[in-house]
């Protein structure tokens, strides 16, 4: 009788827990199969709740996007290349400029508008030491001829 109970048990929990499993929304993936196993990864958000009306539905969850977005853009020269890179970051970020002249610099600010860092561009690629600076969002504001030309969004862990 108590093997019973046990198994019953140990299937109710299964049941449960197939019940309460996580569900994605996969934007990617891959499933690898040979005769020893097989692996899969996919790439994809959380779902937490989804909600339908007559109109449509939509999904709420989590994605962590390591993107860097280009806040503005005041420059109109398809030719030049910013790039910022990591991003999210812990202690460097690397400013990389294709066509950079000796006017050209960079100033980091926090939310408030502050300047924390001002640095002039003087190569192709230029470092900027963020390690002293706490966990926060930064915005990194390029000016090339004395004109704002590209403003990002950095976030420091």
């Amino acid at each position: 009788m108590l093997i019973k109970k046990n198994n019953i048990l140990v299937l109710l929990v299964f049941f449960v827990m197939e019940v309460y499993s996580q569900n994605t929304i996969n934007s990617a993936g891959v499933e690898v199969l040979n005769t020893t196993g097989s692996v899969s990864y996919s790439v994809g958000i959380t779902s937490y709740t989804t909600i339908r009306s007559e109109e449509g539905s939509v999904t709420q969850g989590v994605q962590h996007s390591y993107q860097v977005f280009a806040l503005s853009a005041a420059s109109l020269d398809i030719n030049e290349k910013i790039n910022v890179y990591p991003n999210p970051t812990k202690d460097y970020i690397n400013l990389t400029m294709t066509d950079y002249d000796t006017n050209s610099f960079c100033n980091m600010t926090d939310v408030n508008g502050k300047i924390i860092i001002t640095k002039k561009i003087n190569r192709d690629k230029t470092i900027l030491d963020m390690r002293k600076l706490p966990s926060a969002i930064y915005f990194l504001k390029v000016y090339k001829k004395n004109k704002s030309t590209k403003t990002f969004k950095i976030i420091k862990n």
